[in-house]
């Protein structure tokens, strides 16, 4: 009885914690892209560049393969059609991105504002 109870115990623990938010943020591919791509001496290989909307939805994400370089970082927008999910930017969104879950500003001073002209565009850090 006390086995069946140790394990009981366990696996509700082992559910608490898999539903509070320990687990990493996905990106979500949809039709709608623009790719990001630029130069920064922050930039080393093996770094996660990653890309949040206005909303805080995870919407790009790219591992740093040469050094002082990024992109192609694929940032996807969000799909009008599913109602239930928040898959990335709608034109107008801020774009914020991270180095290592570290926020860092481009060069221009200039906001970075996603639209969907399904395009690449040079940002340099």
């Amino acid at each position: 009885m006390q086995i069946v109870k140790s394990i009981t115990t366990l696996i509700a623990i082992i559910f608490i914690a898999g539903s509070t938010g320990f687990c990493e943020p996905v990106v979500h591919p949809t039709n709608k892209v623009v790719d990001y791509f630029g130069y920064g001496s922050m930039f080393h290989k093996g770094d996660t560049v990653t890309v949040f909307d206005t909303d805080g939805t995870l919407c790009g994400k790219y591992v740093i393969k040469i050094n002082g370089q990024y992109g192609f970082v694929h940032v996807y927008g969000d799909d009008p059609m599913s109602l239930d999910m928040d898959e990335g930017a709608v034109p107008g969104d801020s774009l914020r991105f991270y180095i290592n879950d570290r926020e860092i500003l481009p060069k221009s001073g200039k906001p970075i504002v996603w639209d969907d002209n399904l395009t690449s565009l040079q940002v340099d850090f």
